[in-house]
């Protein structure tokens, strides 16, 4: 399984269900479960 590495409060707004889209620099194939790490930086 992946792991996801976010920021606060993006995190806790994808375990809610309420961010459903994260975008990255680079190309991934895999689809399916992952885990979602929130780091401990918070944006202001």
């Amino acid at each position: 399984m992946k792991v996801l590495s976010l920021t606060e409060p993006y995190a806790a707004l994808i375990k809610k269900g309420v961010k459903t889209i994260e975008t990255r620099s680079w190309k991934t194939n895999y689809r399916g479960k992952l885990y979602i790490h929130a780091s401990s930086t918070r944006i202001p």
